[in-house]
């Protein structure tokens, strides 16, 4: 178990749409199953190189919760609650995924989505390059389509592999 929030990033999205739950967990399943390293744990950590693993599979660590109910104040709260508890919890390298999830509802058509994950995963570039295939895959699923959501072949030149 690494210590606590040392190697953790935390991408904090305000989302101005309705979400469909159900169709965000399945774009987040599908462009998991197309990288790697969203599949990637460390089950021997102990050594001066780690030994990388890629699950075949993964579940979705996915929390919702609707916050509507609270005023601005006591969002403000939780949010900076929220945002310090996931901070602390440290992930075990051992099991995948090394990642999660938090889908807060503030109000009708508006979210705030926080995406926690360990370092070793993959840059900002990486993040950033995950996050719009969420995005596409999202919007592909809503419309009807069916987006592909095998795995990629590696490539050196693909960030998050």
């Amino acid at each position: 178990m690494e210590e606590e929030g040392l190697y953790h990033a935390q991408v904090v999205l305000d989302v101005a749409q309705e979400i469909d739950a159900d169709v965000f967990r399945r774009s987040w399943e599908c462009v998991t199953a197309r990288h790697a390293a969203l599949r990637t744990c460390f089950p021997d950590s102990t050594g001066e190189e780690a030994s990388r693993t890629v699950r075949e599979s993964v579940e979705v660590p996915l929390v919702h919760e609707d916050w509507r109910g609270l005023d601005e104040e006591r969002r403000a709260d939780r949010r900076r609650a929220l945002l310090r508890e996931d901070h602390e919890q440290a992930f075990a390298l051992d099991r995948a995924p090394l990642w999660r999830l938090h889908v807060a509802r503030l109000e009708q058509a508006r979210y705030q989505v926080v995406w926690s994950l360990h370092y070793l995963l993959m840059d900002g570039r990486g993040q950033e390059t995950v996050l719009r295939e969420v995005e596409r895959t999202y919007e592909a699923l809503l419309s009807g389509s069916s987006p592909t959501c095998r795995r990629r072949r590696r490539s050196r030149s693909t960030p998050t592999g």
